[in-house]
């Protein structure tokens, strides 16, 4: 259920007779959890782009916190992370493992990124979307972010991650722009080896996949020290499953140890659900 923001505005007032004048802070707090609609205005789209966000009851978002940026898997959108049955619902996850002590839960945007594997890439007649979705992510989303939530306004407390294709986008923009992460999750992540009939244009050269595929940019990106998650079903794509370890093992090979939580169940949302608590875990544990 989406739920109006409830903002208390806490002003303190703070006489300083001595000097002559009484000094103002202002305090935006939620006051409870909550889901509310965001709107980016993509230049590099040309669009109106849509965002849900949930805010941990009680926080101050002005104050320093984790943001969590979640991305959909294709033919999803904003809300595949939230509110109802037939979504991931990491909402009532962050919920429950936050009152059992086990995270510090993160303010989490759940941005709709299309069906475009969060690349910048050109026309194209597969049944993609294409465009400069890549640049939406760096130069508009994560500002857009920043801008309404200034406590989430540094690289130590923003994390993202994606479930199917967004687990891909996800992988895709903290590799190449580590500078700007602390941690990734990615959940039953599209990732593969070789190629796929229907993805020949994410890799059009082997220059351009060196650039962009996770796979290879796990070998040599400096994204040491970053919290990393992985997760599939037992059933997946075996596609997916050989890739996912495909990673760990090179991740491994650096020094990063990250073993893939795998969970029961095929490529589907109830699988999703079931990965979601662990990736909280794994990037937000708490303390």
């Amino acid at each position: 259920m989406r739920h109006r923001w409830f903002v208390v505005l806490a002003i303190v007032v703070v006489a300083g007779l001595a000097l002559g004048y009484v000094g103002l802070s202002v305090v935006h707090v939620i006051p409870e959890a909550n889901i509310s609609a965001m709107t980016i205005e993509s230049r590099a789209l040309g669009k109106s782009m849509p965002a849900e966000v949930w805010v941990p009851p009680g926080t101050d978002v002005t104050a320093p916190h984790d943001v969590l940026i979640l991305f959909n898997g294709r033919g999803g959108d904003e809300w595949g992370w939230f509110g109802t049955v037939f979504s991931v619902t990491i909402d009532a996850i962050a919920t429950d493992l936050a009152a059992r002590g086990l995270i510090d839960p993160p303010i989490i945007v759940s941005a709709k990124i299309d069906d475009s594997y969060g690349m910048d890439s050109p026309p194209s007649s597969e049944g993609y979307s294409h465009g400069a979705y890549e640049q939406y992510i760096i130069d508009e989303l994560i500002p857009a972010i920043d801008a309404r939530f200034p406590g989430t306004a540094d690289p130590a407390r923003r994390f993202i991650g994606g479930l199917s294709m967004g687990g891909y986008a996800a992988l895709h923009a903290t590799f190449r722009h580590p500078e700007l992460f602390a941690g990734v999750g990615g959940v039953s992540p599209a990732i593969f080896q070789g190629s796929l009939p229907d993805r020949d244009w994410m890799y059009p050269t082997a220059a351009d996949r060196a650039a962009q595929d996770p796979l290879l940019l796990a070998k040599t990106a400096p994204i040491t020290g970053l919290r990393i998650f992985l997760g599939h079903g037992d059933n997946d794509y075996p596609w997916i499953i050989d890739a996912v370890n495909v990673l760990a093992d090179r991740l491994d090979a650096r020094g990063m140890t990250v073993t893939p939580v795998v969970v029961p169940g095929d490529h589907e949302t109830s699988t999703f659900h079931t990965e979601a608590g662990p990736m909280l875990e794994a990037l937000f544990p708490a303390g």
